[in-house]
């Protein structure tokens, strides 16, 4: 397995927008979903690593004051294929991402002694590195 780059750290807010806070500018805008509860990400550019903002639609007032949080990250691999066979048992099934054209698996980390989320993707065909 050769990764090529970290691509996202996920870090979850209580406002993925900081409003009345320091700002930066979003570089690949922002998604909303719900898993029971309406979700925001935000994509904030680092160079070749995306931070990914991730919290509730609206500022939520029970969680504002707890501290940010690092929650995941995902690693672009060379070959995703054989990154899975690799880690074979440890690997969810490689499926299509929401970036077009690319590929993702997750680790499962039960039993590794890793609690950080873990995500290996495709190469970006859009990308030239």
């Amino acid at each position: 397995m050769r990764a090529v780059s970290p691509e996202v750290v996920e870090i979850v807010v209580a406002d993925p927008l900081r409003r009345g806070g320091p700002r930066a500018s979003p570089c690949a805008g922002s998604v909303t979903w719900s898993r029971g509860r309406p979700i925001r990400q935000v994509f904030f550019c680092g160079g070749e690593v995306v931070i990914e903002v991730v919290g509730p639609l609206e500022p939520d007032p029970d969680v504002g004051a707890e501290p940010a949080r690092f929650f995941g990250l995902a690693i672009t691999v060379e070959d995703l294929d054989a990154t899975a066979h690799l880690l074979d048992g440890h690997m969810g099934s490689v499926k299509e991402a929401v970036q077009a054209g690319r590929r993702i698996a997750t680790l499962r980390n039960t039993g590794l002694g890793i609690s950080t989320a873990v995500a290996f993707m495709s190469r970006d065909p859009g990308r030239r590195v």
